[in-house]
């Protein structure tokens, strides 16, 4: 089976999305709070160019828990 960037972008999206949901169901057990804290990553682009106008806001929430969903789902991708 070939293996190409999507499947991989698939995985690390679904492992990213695994580790937040764990993060946020283990927000109210006291001794996890080092692997549930988020850090906030955000990203404001905007520009006004006369003839076309955007404003964006992105922002990233990525915890411990978060991080080590990517590298399980990157082991896993590798392991197929």
């Amino acid at each position: 089976m070939k293996k190409g960037y999507g499947l991989l972008f698939i995985f690390l999206l679904v492992g990213l999305l695994t580790g937040s949901l764990v993060a946020h169901l283990l927000l109210s057990i006291e001794w996890t709070a080092f692997l549930t804290k988020s850090m906030l990553i955000s990203w404001h682009p905007q520009a006004d160019l006369q003839f076309v106008k955007y404003d964006l806001n992105i922002q990233v929430r990525i915890s411990l828990l978060s991080i080590l969903g990517l590298i399980g789902a990157y082991w896993i991708y590798r392991r197929i």
